[in-house]
């Protein structure tokens, strides 16, 4: 049997990118410290050198923000629904007010829309800061979440936050169905928490694990 054929991504393709530049770079300065090399293929080589490491550069760079984004998107995923949750409720109380909407509703609107973009907004490549997690001690988690959400807020009033870095909510939602299962021909329903024939108690999905976590509470 023919070995399987390895599928193509993005990331394999920065990956492959990468390791190409690099040799690149290894030749080019292998040929630049060769003595007898004429002056205009040194003026070349030189050029091409310096090209190739700033593609090095915006390729490591891209690696870095794809390997963040697959790392913390469940988290970003979660957290997001949570807000959206609060949002239309207080969105809800909002429009029953009569009359004048009351200050403290409008504030806190405007604090779930920006709980809402840091989670669609965050800096790509930057470790993940949960937005509703206690941070407790950590100072300069803490630090650095209230300078984005204070970003966040400034790019909502001047209207130049863009493009949302995170925009896989329906891709998400589809994971976290469960999958299909087919049933063995004599197989018989299981009471809830029994044992399957391999000894094994039916678990949570990773969807319900991580919705569930007191990390996610708001």
């Amino acid at each position: 049997m023919p070995a399987p054929r390895r599928i193509k991504t993005a990331y394999n393709a920065r990956t492959k990118s990468g390791h190409t530049l690099k040799k690149k770079i290894r030749d080019a300065e292998r040929l630049l410290s060769r003595p007898s090399l004429p002056a205009d293929k040194k003026v070349e080589t030189e050029r091409a050198l310096a090209a190739w490491k700033l593609e090095l550069q915006d390729a490591t760079k891209s690696r870095i923000e794809h390997k963040m984004d697959q790392k913390y998107r469940m988290v970003k995923f979660f957290e997001r629904k949570k807000i959206q949750r609060e949002l239309s409720r207080v969105r809800k109380k909002a429009a029953a007010c009569e009359g004048k909407v009351p200050k403290d509703l409008k504030d806190s609107i405007h604090t779930q829309e920006v709980l809402l973009n840091y989670t669609l907004h965050y800096p790509k490549g930057e470790v993940y800061i949960s937005v509703l997690k206690d941070l407790g001690e950590n100072v300069e988690g803490a630090k650095r979440r209230e300078e984005i959400k204070k970003d966040i807020s400034r790019r909502m009033k001047k209207g130049t936050l863009g493009a949302p870095t995170e925009d896989d909510d329906e891709e998400m939602e589809e994971a976290e169905q469960p999958a299909p299962t087919t049933k063995a021909k004599g197989d018989k329903p299981r009471a809830p928490g029994k044992k399957n024939r391999w000894g094994e108690k039916p678990g949570k999905s990773e969807a319900e694990t991580i919705e569930n976590d007191d990390f996610f509470e708001f």
